[in-house]
């Protein structure tokens, strides 16, 4: 039984981590936050994704469904201008990340330990550690942005404030895009617990929270925290499953969308992808292949949205002056027919991907 070490005990690296053990592996996790649910990115925390959670489950052989709630209500707010997306045509549902239980981490950490698997927390990785792992390691980091360093991966740095508090009830979500932020602001909740974060490949100031409260209204009461890390939307090239002798999974490996930076799904569907590249790397490299190959095409779109987002007043101009009503159903009628011009990592329907990885 042949022993291997997972680099990362996020979402990515513990379904790697079962995968492995199911196929008869000894697997070793490590990772550098002091323990389960504490690692990369703001804890405890909420996320809103599209996914179809009957592949998913089904792909991985575990049952998610418990660990998501469906969203009833996700408004778009660009100003005073409200706009609410087809939520009747999608599949968005928030998770809970962190160390409280209930939450997907918690889960992945639990089902891992009931399968044997053995981690090893507090251990940093640094250059001369990366040179003694064994080939076929699996790295499964991917919001630390020393790993990209190491490695010698493009990586773009990302900064946010964030606050968690009391929900008022579940599955609720709102979407901001505003001035001081090059993404978005979102709030999620799910398990009675609410989030907000704002997010941008720019440090986020005082004034940008302020705006942000202003315009979309106190849902958590308290101040901001910061929170910064890596993504790999550096080049529209970036998605690769295999790097000089290691496996990448997840994050890491560019399982996620560059449009919206939804990575739970590629996270779930990438850490599989990783375990069976141990055994069938033709196999797991098609497989791969057929995750990101939207990729590019959402790269580049993401390039001319920052075109028409540069000052959200004129953007809120704009949907003033054609209706929220009619861009509603613009968007309704666009989705109907085309889907969009890219595809989100993992199963939904959301890009359409569930298809191609079932296929």
């Amino acid at each position: 039984m042949k022993e291997i070490i997972v680099v990362g005990a996020g979402i990515s690296g513990m379904v790697a981590a079962l995968q492995l053990t199911c196929m008869g592996h000894r697997v070793r996790v490590w990772d550098q936050a002091e323990g389960p649910g504490v690692g990369a990115g703001p804890h405890p925390s909420v996320h809103t994704t599209g996914i179809d959670l009957e592949a998913t489950s089904r792909y991985l052989e575990l049952d998610l469904s418990p660990f998501f709630t469906s969203v009833r209500r996700c408004p778009f707010l660009v100003g005073k201008q409200v706009v609410n997306p087809p939520l009747h045509l999608l599949d968005l549902h928030s998770t809970e990340r962190g160390a409280r239980p209930g939450s997907l981490d918690m889960y992945l950490y639990g089902k891992c330990l009931e399968a044997g698997i053995e981690f090893e927390f507090d251990t940093p990785l640094d250059e001369e550690g990366l040179s003694s792992l064994p080939s076929g390691t699996i790295l499964a980091g991917g919001l630390n942005p020393s790993l990209y360093r190491i490695l010698g991966l493009p990586y773009r740095n990302w900064y946010g404030l964030y606050r968690v508090g009391e929900a008022e009830e579940d599955g609720v979500s709102r979407v901001w895009v505003g001035r001081g932020v090059s993404e978005y602001g979102y709030l999620s909740t799910c398990n009675g617990l609410a989030f907000e974060f704002l997010f941008s490949t720019q440090p986020v100031g005082e004034e940008t929270a302020a705006r942000y409260e202003e315009e979309t209204g106190s849902y958590v009461r308290g101040g901001w925290l910061p929170a910064s890390g890596a993504v790999p939307l550096a080049s529209p090239r970036q998605p690769r499953l295999f790097h000089r002798r290691f496996i990448l999974a997840g994050t890491l490996s560019g399982a996620m969308d560059p449009f919206f930076w939804f990575g739970i799904c590629g996270a779930l569907v990438g850490g599989r992808i990783a375990a069976l590249a141990v055994h069938d790397p033709q196999r797991a490299a098609r497989e791969f292949s057929a995750m990101t190959r939207g990729f590019a095409t959402g790269w580049w779109t993401k390039r001319l949205w920052y075109l028409v987002r540069r000052d959200p007043r004129r953007l809120e101009a704009v949907i003033s002056r054609i209706g929220p009503e009619r861009v509603e159903k613009a968007f309704d009628l666009f989705y109907r027919r085309f889907r969009f011009p890219f595809r989100i990592p993992g199963f939904s329907r959301l890009g359409n991907m569930g298809r191609d990885l079932a296929s």
